[in-house]
């Protein structure tokens, strides 16, 4: 027990308080903005809807592959005699491109 509080003592300010890392001073970050005001000031144009629809595309792309996965196990159990973990191994291949 006392290497845990060690442990913490070693991690926390000496100051006492549970936060690590102070707060840095507001003159440091700059006033506080609301959301929609900040993005407003950014804007929003023509890149971030290419960028929406090509996230999109990926994401779905990668949900068609795993979903295609499920109707094909049944069918390539039966024509190609896997075990189970022929299966397992099967259904793992479509989660090694993702690493």
């Amino acid at each position: 027990m006392t290497g845990a509080v060690n442990e913490r003592q070693r991690l926390l300010p000496a100051d006492g308080s549970d936060d690590p890392q102070p707060d840095r001073h507001s003159e440091e970050l700059g006033p506080a903005v609301p959301y929609e005001d900040a993005l407003h000031q950014c804007g929003f144009g023509r890149y971030q809807i290419w960028l929406l629809l090509t996230c999109g595309w990926a994401v779905s792309s990668d949900a068609i592959e795993v979903l295609s996965v499920s109707f094909l196990l049944p069918s390539a159990t039966c024509d190609l005699s896997l075990t189970s973990g022929d299966k397992g191994w099967l259904n793992a291949t479509v989660f090694l491109g993702q690493c």
